[in-house]
Formats: structure tokens, sequence, C-alpha cells
């Protein structure tokens, strides 16, 4: 279940029906969104939560890395872990208009993702649709790819399909 401040969300429902988890929106770019109501709310009810973190590329991976380290400073994100949200900042924005921010495509993300590592000691996992991943990471080296899959878990945004589809090295 993946929530972000301002959803419908009844914890004891969730938990009632067998929701394994939640993964909450805690920020993007460099700003913290509502989120900790939320893992309260599932501390409450033993429900697993983890959060995400939208990587935007109008913001520099610095931004990116001080906003997370200063929202978590011990490291903790939950049993769910921390997870990079790779997606256009907008989702009607135009693949030309991405192509012009400032910190667009995948040196940022993989600078983001190696931060968190160097102050937690734990990789965060990767959020992604097939056509975000296809858009923004698609110069990814192979070697970076498989280190990627290696170190990290991959929640795909491919819903309403028997079996998403993949990419790289986590297929």
């Amino acid at each position: 279940l993946d929530i972000v401040d301002g959803n419908k969300f009844d914890v004891n429902q969730e938990k009632a029906t067998g929701t394994d988890g939640v993964i909450i929106k805690a920020g993007q770019g460099q700003a913290e969104y509502q989120w900790k109501k939320y893992t309260d709310m599932c501390d409450s009810v033993g429900l697993p939560w983890g959060v995400y973190w939208f990587v935007d590329a109008r913001y520099s991976p610095e931004n990116h890395k001080a906003a997370i380290k200063n929202v978590f400073p011990d490291g903790n994100f939950g049993k769910l872990g921390l997870w990079l949200d790779i997606e256009k900042p907008l989702i009607y924005m135009p693949d030309f208009v991405y192509s012009k921010l400032p910190f667009s495509y995948y040196k940022p993300v993989e600078s983001v993702w190696r931060g968190v590592f160097a102050y937690t000691g734990k990789y965060p996992g990767m959020y992604f649709g097939p056509g975000s991943w296809d858009l923004i990471m698609w110069k990814t080296p192979k070697s970076l790819q498989d280190e990627f899959a290696a170190n990290c878990e991959c929640w795909i945004a491919h819903y309403g399909v028997s079996k998403p589809d993949m990419r790289v090295s986590w297929e």
C-alpha cells in the first residue's frame, strides 16, 4: 500500500483486510512531507511500514541527501526501508522538458542511492514504472544496473497486469 499525505487511510481496516505493509511518501527533493502520523498509526496496530523519497530532477543530489539525513538522522526507515521514487516531477511533463531539468537522468539518482548508503550502511530500494526507468535510467551502464540489482530491491509500479514488465538486472 502506497500512502501520500492526504490519502484516505484507515489503518485498522488495512490491518483487518490483510495488508502486508505500507510505504509512505516522506519527501520530495528537499521537502519533507507529513509522514510521521502514518507511521505512528501503523505502529499502533503492528503494521510494517517503510518510506519513499521522490528523487526530483529539479533539485541537486546534495539537497536530496541532506534532506533525507535531516529527516532520518538515525537511518530508521522502518521495517520496509527507504525507497527512491524515480519518475518525472510532474506526471504530465513532456519528456523533452524533463531532459532540460538540471539534475535529470541516472547520475543524480546514483548519487542519492550511494549517499544514503554512506551514512546508513543500507542501500535504499528503487521504486519506478517501466516508462520512468526507460526515460530516466536508460543510459545507466550495465555494470551499474547489475550493482543496483545486487544491492537493492525493486518495487516496480506496473499495475493491472499479471506480471510486471521488469527492467534490466532485476528480470
